[in-house]
């Protein structure tokens, strides 16, 4: 047996399995690094797609874009297609929601409309004057707008509750179930209802049958207040039958009162009522007083007739009574008492006085004066004017024996007469009259005189037209009228080496009007005269109410230089009070003192007299109607400094020759 030595052969055997067994780990090692480095790309690729996923759901497409690979590589794999298939997702995601958010944005701006649109009609139906209420079918209100909810604010579950009326109620359910069995469209009623104050109102509603947002039927209810177009309505139908200053009917009233009686067959009689020297309380206080004094008589005929009489004011200042069943002794009486009843006295404003008023009544019975309304009309206003005849403050039934119609006709007349005057330049024509100074013997001023001829160039005596335009408000613009072309006769003729005067005569309305002064002296602005040159004389002055108005004017004027005198003196008490108070230049004696002066030594004592205190006074006197040279002679003992009349000269509208005359015959001069 051979033994041999196995150490070492196990030792190198060993050795050999380490050997194998190191480079075996090491390719195993080596192997895996490979495999690592050959899947390092294809996880990252991996990874990258799997990150993009992530990005998707938070709608970041362009981060997931970019951690994609940007360029395919040239073998496709797996995980090419997937990159693919994710670039693929995320671009149609992408384009998804854009389309979404524009939808959505679109859908935005579509409800932003709509809430606006929402809120303006909620604002456009509350601010609405209109009544804007939804009901269900049963008539249970369920929303309602501002106004409404305003209007009505106590709690009402029911529409019909809001009406007043029980019928109107009953008709608007009546119709509206026409509305539910489709007969017809829409219904409307206008009825009375009562707001939460408990006042009335009165509503027009439509209703119609609409669909609210839940599709279901419901009833909308619009209405539009009537009630201050009700009242209008019946304002303008009060109105057109009354008069808005009195409260007593007009003349449309006036007539359907009176055909009334005259249908009825019954006795009765109709009164005309004038207010005497209305125009002059008017122009002189002013229309508040006027108005007052109109007001007072409204008053006083309310408090005067029965219940089953009428009264109305036809116009101005001119009214009328309808009485029924009245004979002629009961209308005497009644006249009797009215009259007095509606002569008065209003207080001034501000004032410690009053101002009297007075009335003329004509009145015509029914059926014995007339039988239809023109006739009553016609013979009631003449009976008004007899009464005026008579005087202020009385009364006059009808009397066919006297027939005044004529008259009548004549006012009329003269008053178209003087309005077509007024406005024409070939009717009017002043006349001038020289006075003369009995001391030097020369003319020294010129009395202006108005004349008018009608319109076939008769002459009309100012005996007939003044006072017809004193009775018509004329008067003040016909003194308007002399004012202006004797001014401007005054500019056109002076001549500075023969310088004269114009003296003016004036009404007492005119002298009481505020505007009196403002009128003459711009009349002297407009045609650059010499205010000294202007003498304003004083008429009327029994007819003077307002002496305080009256002294104001005379004290302007005379302060801008124009000369006042005062007409008339001596023929009453108040004439010897205005000597004293009035700012006067010269004095007119009354004619009929100077008529017959020269056989009459009582006349001649007064004459004496007033002249020595019109001379006391600082004042001047003129003597009227000197017609011969007695007269005169006569005037120039008693110490009279001027004359007037036809032995001075006559009217005449030759002013310029007369001014160029140089000397003074008696009988001739101003012929």
């Amino acid at each position: 047996m051979a033994i041999s030595d196995q150490a070492q052969q196990h030792q190198n055997l060993v050795n050999s399995v380490k050997i194998s067994v190191l480079i075996g780990a090491l390719a195993l090692l080596v192997s895996e690094l490979i495999l690592i480095l050959i899947m390092l790309n294809p996880l990252r690729r991996l990874f990258a797609v799997v990150d993009a996923l992530k990005l998707l759901p938070k709608h970041e497409y362009r981060l997931a874009r970019e951690s994609l690979p940007r360029q395919p590589g040239l073998l496709q794999d797996e995980l090419s297609l997937l990159e693919k298939s994710t670039r693929y997702v995320t671009r149609e995601l992408e384009a998804l929601h854009i389309e979404v958010e524009d939808k959505n944005q679109s859908l935005r701006e579509q409800i932003a409309v709509i809430t606006r649109s929402r809120a303006f009609l909620e604002r456009l139906i509350d601010s609405s004057h209109l009544f804007i209420a939804t009901q269900s079918m049963d008539g249970t209100i369920l929303t309602c707008n501002a106004r409404f909810e305003n209007e009505f604010k106590r709690t009402i579950g029911r529409f019909g509750d809001l009406f007043v009326s029980e019928d109107s109620r009953k008709t608007f359910e009546s119709r509206i179930e026409r509305l539910k069995a489709k007969q017809c469209e829409v219904i409307q009623l206008d009825a009375e209802f009562a707001n939460h104050q408990g006042n009335a109102i009165y509503v027009d509603w439509t209703c119609s049958i609409v669909e609210d947002e839940k599709g279901r039927n419901i009833l909308l209810t619009i209405g539009i207040d009537l009630t201050q177009r009700k009242r209008d309505e019946e304002a303008l139908e009060w109105l057109a039958n009354n008069d808005p200053l009195t409260g007593i009917g007009n003349r449309r009233g006036f007539q359907h009162d009176l055909q009334k009686v005259l249908d009825s067959g019954r006795p009765g009689a109709i009164i005309f009522i004038d207010v005497n020297r209305f125009k002059q309380i008017n122009d002189v206080y002013g229309h508040t007083v006027g108005d007052g004094v109109l007001i007072q008589i409204a008053g006083a005929l309310r408090a005067g007739v029965r219940g089953s009489d009428s009264i109305s004011r036809l116009a101005g200042d001119e009214f009328t009574v309808v009485l029924v069943d009245i004979n002629a002794e009961q209308l005497e009486r009644f006249l009797q008492k009215l009259t007095q009843q509606l002569n008065g006295q209003i207080p001034l404003p501000g004032e410690d006085r009053v101002v009297e008023y007075t009335v003329s009544i004509g009145a015509a019975l029914i059926p014995e004066h007339g039988r239809t309304e023109q006739e009553l009309i016609v013979h009631a206003d003449m009976a008004m004017y007899q009464a005026k005849k008579k005087g202020g403050g009385q009364w006059q039934i009808f009397d066919p024996d006297t027939n005044d119609l004529a008259d009548i006709r004549r006012d009329h007349d003269l008053t178209s007469l003087l309005k077509q005057a007024l406005k024409r330049k070939d009717l009017f024509e002043l006349n001038y009259q020289p006075i003369f100074s009995i001391k030097t013997e020369t003319v020294s001023h010129y009395e202006v005189l108005l004349r008018l001829k009608d319109t076939d160039g008769n002459p009309v005596y100012p005996s007939d037209f003044i006072p017809a335009a004193e009775r018509m408000g004329l008067i003040r613009l016909v003194d308007e009228w002399v004012l202006d072309h004797a001014l401007q006769k005054l500019a056109i003729t002076s001549d500075p080496e023969r310088p004269f005067s114009l003296s003016i005569n004036i009404s007492a309305p005119t002298l009481q009007s505020s505007s009196f002064p403002e009128i003459l002296i711009g009349l002297i602005q407009k045609y650059e005269v010499n205010p000294s040159h202007i003498i304003i004389e004083l008429t009327e002055t029994a007819y003077i109410e307002n002496f305080q108005m009256v002294l104001n004017n005379l004290e302007r004027i005379h302060e801008a230089g124009i000369l006042v005198a005062l007409d008339d003196f001596g023929v009453g008490f108040s004439s010897f009070s205005y000597l004293k108070k009035l700012p006067l230049s010269y004095v007119k004696l009354d004619g009929s003192y100077i008529r017959d002066l020269e056989s009459n030594t009582d006349n001649q004592v007064f004459v004496e007299s007033l002249n020595k205190m019109v001379n006391a006074f600082g004042m001047r006197t003129i003597a009227e109607f000197v017609e011969d040279a007695e007269t005169l002679r006569k005037l120039e003992e008693l110490g009279v400094a001027y004359a007037q009349g036809y032995y001075i000269g006559r009217p005449t509208p030759k002013l310029k020759e007369m001014v160029a005359g140089a000397g003074f015959e008696p009988t001739t001069f101003g012929l």
